[in-house]
Parts: C-alpha cells; sequence; structure tokens
C-alpha cells in the first residue's frame, strides 16, 4: 500500500515538473604550460678519458667526474619525467 501510494506520488510530481534544462558542454583549450627547465638543459659534455695517464690518478679521475656527470644527468632527467607526468603529458 506505501508503495502504491509512493509510486503515486512520484508520478504526480513528476507531471507537474518542468522541463530540465539544455546540457551546456564547455570545450577549453589545456592551457600551454611550458616544460619544466630541466627538460631544456644542454647534457654536458663528457670528460675525455686521457689516451695515456701522466699520473695514475687521471684516468680514475675523469671516469669519477664522468660518472657524477651522468648521475647529475639522470637526476635532470628524472625531474623532467615526473614534471611532463604532472602535466599530463607523459606516457
Amino acid at each position: 500500500m506505501r508503495f502504491a501510494l509512493a509510486l503515486l506520488l512520484a508520478l504526480g510530481i513528476s507531471a507537474c515538473a518542468k522541463e530540465p534544462p539544455e546540457i551546456v558542454t564547455v570545450v577549453t583549450e589545456p592551457p600551454n604550460i611550458p616544460p619544466p627547465p630541466e627538460c631544456l638543459s644542454k647534457d654536458p659534455k663528457w670528460k675525455p678519458m686521457p689516451d695515456r695517464a701522466l699520473r695514475k690518478s687521471d684516468p680514475p679521475r675523469a671516469w669519477a667526474d664522468n660518472r657524477r656527470l651522468y648521475q647529475d644527468l639522470v637526476g635532470k632527467r628524472d625531474v623532467c619525467r615526473a614534471g611532463l607526468l604532472a602535466q599530463g603529458r607523459g606516457p
């Protein structure tokens, strides 16, 4: 009985209702956000390995310097990738 009364009330109210408003779709262009500065920096120049070591410490020092430059480069690329993902541009 209550269900029938509720159904009758719902139908009565819906018959008196106005037409629903039209749905408005707004299309906007995504903002042009520049990439992070880490994405625009140039890769470092690697230090050449000496052909002949004048001192015993020259090749390990050049290797360590290049390794440090490579680790800095990987860090910059990680920051670049994270920035692009945050902007919704990444894969």
